[in-house]
């Protein structure tokens, strides 16, 4: 039985096949699947903005020191790993049951990180990155001598890198393959019609919405809670 996940070179080839193209065996075969592998990238990043995915869940931990606010999520060093962050979720600290409230507002985190509180830390936010692209993390209030030593925990979304035509053409893109052919298609035509919304597209572009939201979707716990009621006729004698 085959793998739902597909390698970089088996999507273009998948695409090829249904834009009735010869497939390759290589991505830098031609200028139409270099091209293919550039929308891939497109595709991707699209469904990293679309939601949270199972496949893109990470974690890292950072040691807390007493006093010190601030805190580097050294993730990007890993690249074949695909840790570059796309976006943080939850960050919690050792000795404290509730995870850490998100700081929005970055002038309110800059102002509280002049501020010299310390104790167990009840706040984050982020504040750029460091040269290397590492996130960097604030707590407040600082950690205090109790604290010092603990660690701290940032779950978050990782963002795949960039793939390139040729070199990456054995790597498997962790989304499941149909919806990356799919939108893939989508994204081709879409740059075949020079950016035109042709019926063509339209039609590609709704399979793909359609497949996207079914993955996601399904990567949801479904408890079986809820109560759906549907308008019926009045049986009442």
């Amino acid at each position: 039985m085959a793998s739902p996940y597909l390698t970089v070179l088996e999507i273009i080839n998948e695409v090829n096949l249904r834009m009735k193209v010869r497939q390759v065996t290589v991505t830098t075969a031609n200028t139409f699947t270099k091209t293919l592998v550039s929308l891939l990238n497109d595709t991707i990043e699209d469904l990293c903005d679309f939601g949270e995915w199972n496949e893109l869940q990470a974690s890292a931990a950072f040691a807390m020191v007493s006093g010190q606010g601030y805190y580097t999520m050294a993730v990007t060093a890993n690249v074949t790993a695909k840790r570059f962050v796309h976006s943080v979720q939850e960050v919690r600290v050792s000795g404290r049951i509730p995870p850490l409230e998100p700081t929005a507002d970055k002038n309110e985190g800059r102002m509280l990180s002049r501020t010299l509180s310390m104790g167990t830390p009840s706040r984050y936010w982020l504040d750029g990155t460091d040269t290397l692209g590492n996130p960097v993390l604030w707590v407040f209030p600082r950690p205090g001598s109790t604290q010092g030593g603990n660690n701290g925990y940032v779950k978050f979304q990782v963002l795949p890198p960039k793939y390139e035509p040729g070199t990456d053409d054995a790597v498997v893109p962790p989304f499941p393959g149909r919806v990356l052919v799919a939108g893939l298609i989508a994204a081709a035509i879409l740059d075949e019609s020079g950016g035109a919304e042709t019926q063509q597209y339209k039609t590609a572009q709704a399979r793909y919405m359609t497949l996207r939201n079914g993955a996601l979707g399904r990567q949801t716990a479904k408890t079986g809670e809820f109560l759906n009621i549907s308008p019926g006729l009045n049986t009442r004698s």
